[in-house]
């Protein structure tokens, strides 16, 4: 096997991990030996104790091939590389994730539309509701908190006002309007009206 060099022209210029100018194949060959060792382990003696050769020499190449830039240059080239492929992983995730909740949306509204609010305790709509709202300031870039107000809060009343006001829950019974009043009397002052009295 001959001992020559690449036929590169003048105006090429190759990379710096790539066979330079006037370096031979066996001189590259001692280069990407030193190149693709890891940047935290390498060695000019590994080097030259895998290749039979002196420390000497490979100090040489080293110096007359600017091995130790050309190889920085290289971990810049590979990390580059890394967090490009990274970014496009991340980026074809994001699209599969996206296309997954459209999906999943699309099955939960089919389910919401069908729901019969009577048939829901007003816990059950509380929670609903939290979701729905959290869900849809996310969805438009906010934070499922407000700064000023924390949490977003909704009582069990609201939502059955709310959903009456949309024709989606009758109106209370009076049995069910009483109810909530002595609930409400007995949070506001812990006592409860007999109706045998």
């Amino acid at each position: 096997m001959t001992d020559k060099t690449d036929d590169l022209s003048d105006s090429q210029h190759p990379d710096p991990w790539e066979q330079q100018h006037g370096e031979t194949q066996r001189q590259f060959a001692g280069f990407c030996e030193y190149r693709d060792i890891h940047p935290l382990r390498r060695s000019l003696v590994k080097v030259a104790q895998k290749l039979g050769v002196s420390d000497t020499y490979v100090e040489r190449l080293s110096s007359q091939f600017h091995w130790v830039s050309r190889s920085t240059e290289w971990d810049r080239q590979q990390d580059r590389t890394r967090r490009d492929r990274r970014e496009a992983e991340i980026d074809e995730m994001n699209e599969r994730h996206a296309a997954l909740a459209e999906a999943v949306s699309a099955k939960v509204t089919e389910a919401v539309t069908t729901l019969d609010a009577k048939t829901l305790t007003p816990n059950q709509l509380v929670k609903l509701m939290e979701v729905s709202v959290k869900t849809e300031r996310l969805a438009r870039g906010e934070s499922a908190e407000t700064a000023a107000e924390g949490p977003v809060r909704i009582t069990a009343d609201e939502i059955r006002e709310g959903l009456r006001d949309a024709g989606l829950l009758d109106p209370p019974s009076v049995d069910e309007q009483l109810h909530d009043e002595a609930i409400h009397k007995w949070l506001e002052d812990g006592t409860v009206e007999d109706d045998d009295t």
